[in-house]
């Protein structure tokens, strides 16, 4: 009697090569299609070039909430397969790894390339289908599954189906084909442009531990910020945009930026630091001190901005010079005008996507669809984001995981029902 189950999955990226790599390892006959010429493109630009692969951070409670959109949902998700189970994955198949700040997980070689070869190695030692420069033109549901038509005229009979293709226009489709709700695909993770930008000479300086929010909103972040010959990018503009990806787009992408400079202190703390200063130090030049650990270009930028000249002393600042300036420090303004990214077009790799399939059509306990049994999805064409830190690489593993793991599950139950061996020879 035959038994075999053909699973296909579309996508080589992260989720697809990972369901594909687990879904075989448990039995499954697997066909892995991919529109372009090469696996991985876009872990290969993860983290510049060293794949940000995961974030060490082991609270599962703290860990969800790096997902503005996905919290609810992959709790216990992350409780299946989780970044610790992920960086144990890569370590005992020979990838050593190092945690960098913020949890930042990468390989100790610092290149993607380590970490694609490591899959890719597991791919060949399963005898993974693989089949690159796929165009999939349609997908039927029949009875034994799904019938997978390409671009060629070939059709794929299979039992299981996984959609995992990222933010392509080509996935949505074949996900709304099938009746699923497509919640509009919107770029995340993105720096800001800003108008008329008046920190352009002090691109290139990073500036640690500073809260940025949206006027009007209730959307801040704290962390690092860098100043960019554009404008505003680093984690903290990141995340910022993230958790306000739908906002923004709404708007056009155009608000109103606020800068504490010095995080989370208050005004009367800034204003005696200030004080003091000017008590110990009256003659010296305000803009020749070093306050705040802000950078002294930026330093002598701000002071510049209240009309405070390069050299004016402490003792010359009056009170209402010294309450414009914790004013500037606590709430610098600035115009965002548009978004910017080295992404063109949603689908591109640099961009993190909002949106998706619809979370509600979807088991989060097997990422299998609730509208068509056998077909799953993983990964970004899911309406599920996080923010930056290997937060949305780590969705992409532990979809994929756990959606061969559900597949398998039903294959194994199928085999000791008849009474068949499932382990590979």
């Amino acid at each position: 009697m035959e038994i075999e189950k053909r699973l296909v999955v579309i996508g080589g990226g992260a989720a697809g090569v990972f369901a594909a790599i687990r879904a075989r390892e448990i039995g499954l006959s697997v066909t892995l299609l991919e529109r372009s010429s090469s696996l991985l493109h876009k872990v290969s630009l993860s983290g510049g070039g060293r794949c940000n692969l995961t974030n060490a951070t082991s609270d599962l409670r703290l860990f969800v909430q790096s997902y503005p959109r996905g919290e609810q949902e992959l709790f216990s998700s992350f409780s299946r397969f989780s970044s610790q189970d992920l960086m144990e994955w890569f370590e005992t198949r020979g990838l050593s790894l190092k945690v960098e700040s913020g949890g930042r997980v990468f390989p100790k070689s610092n290149r993607s390339k380590s970490v694609i070869d490591c899959l890719v190695r597991e791919l060949e030692r399963f005898s993974v289908d693989i089949r690159t420069q796929q165009k999939v033109i349609s997908i039927t549901p029949t009875k034994r599954g799904f019938a997978v038509a390409l671009e060629k005229e070939e059709i794929l009979e299979c039992d299981f189906l996984l959609l995992a293709t990222g933010s392509s226009s080509e996935g949505y489709r074949l996900a709304a084909s099938l009746g699923h709700v497509i919640e509009t695909p919107v770029p995340s993770l993105f720096s800001f442009a800003i108008d008329s930008f008046s920190l352009q000479e002090l691109s290139g300086i990073s500036i640690q531990d500073v809260l940025v929010s949206l006027t009007k909103t209730t959307f801040q972040e704290e962390g690092a910020l860098l100043i960019t010959h554009f404008g505003f990018s680093g984690p903290s503009i990141l995340n910022l945009s993230s958790r306000a990806a739908l906002f923004l787009y709404k708007n056009s992408y155009r608000s109103e930026l606020v800068i504490s400079w010095v995080g989370k202190m208050k005004r009367e703390e800034i204003l005696y630091h200030l004080q003091k200063q000017k008590r110990n130090n009256p003659l010296k030049r305000a803009s020749a001190d070093l306050l705040f650990s802000l950078p002294q270009r930026l330093w002598k930028k701000l002071l510049e901005g209240v009309s405070i000249s390069s050299h004016c002393t402490w003792a010359n600042l009056s009170e209402k010079s010294l309450l414009a300036l914790v004013e500037k420090l606590k709430r610098d303004s600035y115009q965002i005008k548009n978004k910017h990214s080295g992404a063109e077009k949603i689908g591109s790799s640099e961009f993190v996507v909002c949106g998706g399939v619809c979370r509600k059509e979807i088991d989060f306990a097997t990422f299998e669809s609730r509208i068509h049994p056998r077909l799953y999805f993983a990964g970004e064409i899911l309406d599920v984001d996080g923010v930056t830190g290997g937060f949305n690489l780590q969705h992409a593993w532990s979809s994929g995981w756990i959606a061969a793991s559900a597949m398998a599950m039903i294959f194994q139950v199928l085999c000791v029902y008849l009474k068949f061996d499932f382990r590979l020879s």
